[in-house]
């Protein structure tokens, strides 16, 4: 029976740690081999990311890393967390090949150059990706392949359809023929007349002639009348607007696109409008006034942006005051020692109490003097219904 298989085969040599895979023991190696100097605290060099956030106040100082010297800005909250990829590529370097990991760059380059299993190992991943690509390609193509045939089927049982109905079409119109137009008779040539006609059809036709003739005669007279009127109603002046008659009854007509704002130099008493009250603003022209809004409106805006911009700056510096004053009393308070530390506690405590003291005796003074005013409203009231 084979002796089974340590699930726990990556070793860190220095803690004599075992783990279970190449990317913790990265992480181990980070967190508490890797170097980091602390540029504020006067280049005082820390051992791990943990050791390093041990020291208050990690947040706001500057660090860099131990070995290459490059600065990971440590004045960003987030910048210990960015740090970690600049660790895992300069002093815990993981070969995914290998399931290794290598503190030195220049013995993961090395292994890499001259180990044959390495180079063994990471051409077969390359050709595997490579066969992934043109695995996914060919897929790229099928699809598209099968989206071009499904478009060519479309529009095949679409031609196909258009042709079926145009034959159904052509097989209604040769059905059907249409209706041919309707062709206007020859008309006959009437017989000639009789030399044997009848002696009543003569004095009926004799009787019909004295009756056209009066009807025409009618139709005539009534036509002359209608032309008379037409021609003796005279044509109508075309009306003209007086606008000196609108300014007789107190009206100042404006024009906005002239010189001159009224069409008279006379000024109207008005009764609803007193000459003498207007401000001389009033009294300008549209056009003046409408540009005087304007540069005031402008100006009001500028005013304004100014303002909103100012009490912005003033929050920020006010914000950024808060911040130091906060960062110098918890850097002071890191340098007292336990029985400082423990005297500002009291100090602190009896302060809030004391605060909660006087916040209760002004809320009981409060409820004190809304209880006088309601008894003194209610004796007003006693009083006044004495009176009635």
């Amino acid at each position: 029976m084979p002796p089974p298989i340590n699930p726990y085969h990556q070793e860190c040599i220095p803690c004599n740690w075992l783990f279970s895979s190449a990317t913790e023991l990265q992480n181990h190696i980070i967190q508490h081999h890797a170097s980091i100097i602390c540029i504020t605290c006067d280049k005082k060099p820390f051992k791990g990311t943990d050791a390093f956030k041990a020291h208050y106040p990690f947040k706001l100082h500057q660090f860099e890393c131990g070995k290459c010297g490059v600065s990971l800005n440590g004045t960003d909250p987030h910048s210990l967390a960015k740090a970690f990829g600049h660790l895992k590529a300069c002093q815990s370097i993981l070969d995914r090949h290998c399931s290794k990991v290598y503190q030195i760059p220049e013995a993961y380059y090395e292994h890499c150059r001259t180990d044959k299993e390495h180079i063994r190992i990471a051409d077969a991943w390359e050709h595997e990706e490579y066969l992934k690509r043109c695995k996914a390609r060919e897929e790229r193509e099928l699809e598209k392949k099968k989206k071009a045939a499904e478009i060519k089927a479309y529009w095949a049982a679409y031609d196909a359809q258009m042709a079926e109905e145009r034959a159904e079409y052509q097989l209604q119109q040769e059905r059907y023929t249409p209706f041919e137009p309707l062709v206007e008779p020859v008309k006959k040539k009437d017989a000639p007349k009789k030399r044997n006609a009848s002696k009543k059809e003569d004095v009926s036709k004799k009787e019909d002639v004295p009756k056209k003739k009066k009807e025409a005669s009618k139709n005539k007279d009534y036509q002359k009348k209608n032309t008379s009127k037409k021609t003796e109603s005279p044509a109508q002046p075309a009306r003209s607007i007086n606008l000196n008659f609108y300014e007789a009854h107190g009206n100042k007509i404006e024009f906005i696109d002239s010189d001159k704002s009224n069409q008279s130099t006379e000024d109207y008493p008005t009764d609803w409008t007193d000459h003498a009250t207007m401000s001389e603003e009033e009294k300008m022209p549209l056009k003046e006034r409408m540009s005087r809004k304007k540069r005031r409106d402008k100006r009001a805006a500028k005013a304004a942006a100014k303002k909103a911009e100012d009490e912005a700056r003033k929050e920020r510096e006010n914000k950024l005051a808060l911040e130091a004053i906060e960062a110098a009393r918890l850097e002071a308070r890191m340098k007292l020692s336990a029985e400082e530390l423990k005297q500002l506690e009291e100090a602190e405590r009896k302060e809030a109490e004391r605060m909660k003291e006087i916040k209760e005796m002004v809320r009981d003074w409060a409820l004190k003097m809304a209880e006088t005013r309601r008894e003194y409203q209610r004796m007003m009231l006693e009083s006044y219904e004495e009176d009635d």
